[in-house]
């Protein structure tokens, strides 16, 4: 997407606001900076397959899990 709107010209964020749902290392060195969330992908990972397992062991699951996360502000969604 990054890609895409800095060959069409798009300034971020003075035309168009960015921002990311995963804090990737591909994130890290663009100019602007990228809003995005950070969270520990591993600790994600994991509950998703022990939630997965035991759904499908017939066990009662939570509807909804809430793990930590941090919200990086970053210049792409700036005034």
């Amino acid at each position: 997407v990054l890609n895409k709107l800095e060959k069409k010209q798009v300034k971020i964020p003075k035309q168009m606001k960015v921002a990311s749902f995963y804090n990737s290392s591909l994130l890290e060195n663009r100019t602007p900076s990228i809003t995005s969330l950070s969270f520990d992908g591993k600790q994600l990972g994991l509950v998703a397959c022990n939630t997965l397992i035991d759904y499908l062991e017939g066990q009662e699951v939570q509807e909804k899990t809430t793990l930590h996360y941090q919200i990086v502000l970053g210049d792409s969604t700036k005034k």
